[in-house]
Formats: C-alpha cells, sequence, structure tokens
C-alpha cells in the first residue's frame, strides 16, 4: 500500500514532498477508478484512517479525549472534520 502512494508522489519533486501526499492519493485513486480497476486502498482501510484523523480533529478541537461514540453516526465528527465548530 505505502509503495503505490510513494509511486503517485515521484517525479514530483522537493515541493510536493513539503506538502502532504494527497495528491499522488489522489491521482492513483482516480486512475483506478477511470481505469475499472481497484484502488491501491481498500475501502474498509480508508475508512480507518478517516476516523483516525477525524478522532484527531476532534481531540484537537475539542480538548479532550475521544472515543468511538464520539465518531459514530449522528455524532457531530462523524459527517464533519470541524464537528460543527466554526
Amino acid at each position: 500500500m505505502l509503495a503505490a502512494w510513494e509511486r503517485a508522489d515521484e517525479g514530483l519533486g522537493p515541493a510536493a514532498e513539503a506538502r502532504s501526499g494527497h495528491a499522488g492519493q489522489f491521482r492513483e485513486v482516480l486512475a483506478a477508478l477511470d481505469a475499472g480497476t481497484r484502488p491501491p486502498v481498500a475501502t474498509g482501510e480508508s475508512r480507518r484512517t478517516m476516523s483516525l484523523v477525524a478522532a484527531i480533529y476532534a481531540s484537537a478541537l475539542t480538548g479532550r479525549p475521544v472515543g468511538p461514540a464520539d465518531l459514530a453516526p449522528g455524532a457531530p465528527f462523524y459527517a464533519a472534520m470541524n464537528g460543527g465548530i466554526t
């Protein structure tokens, strides 16, 4: 999986390395969708990653530990990374 993202970022140069790898990741996923093939990362794996990211955002924004219930359907951070906090 990591190799796919590293390939996606090849040739982008130092400026891209200073940013996140999202551009390369999106490029790989969109290329797979266009080709009718499986993306380099399965949906379940993506879900776990996004849950971790949501928990980090939720904890940072609320200043408290975050558990699974804080990220469940109906919870503010389930639908938006900012949990509706502006």
